[in-house]
């Protein structure tokens, strides 16, 4: 298979990947996921009935708990939304020295 084709499907599998982590465990925060990559909600990820039974039969506290109790100081490094852009324009070269003298 080709280099480039191969690196297409891997990020395509990741994409779906992060997908069924965001359906089957950050419950309401998978929408701040949706936010930042609007890609993601349509993409199908097939049955995730088994997925959600195991996060059932082991009584896994809400994302919101880990949010509030493990995580919480991750907001602070990590906005769930993406503040606004502080600058924005171009970068451009700027020659300083006059090329002759190299």
């Amino acid at each position: 298979m080709d280099g480039k084709l191969t690196d297409l499907i891997t990020l395509w599998l990741a994409f779906q990947n992060y997908k069924r982590v965001a359906e089957v465990w950050m419950d309401e925060y998978k929408e701040y996921l949706y936010l930042r990559r609007p890609q993601y909600r349509n993409l199908e990820v097939g049955d995730l009935s088994a997925q959600y039974e195991i996060r059932e039969r082991l009584q896994c506290k809400p994302f919101k708990w880990f949010m509030k109790n493990i995580a919480f100081d991750l907001p602070k490094k990590y906005p769930p939304i993406e503040p606004p852009d502080f600058a924005s324009g171009e970068v451009r070269f700027v020659e300083t020295f006059p090329r002759f003298l190299f």
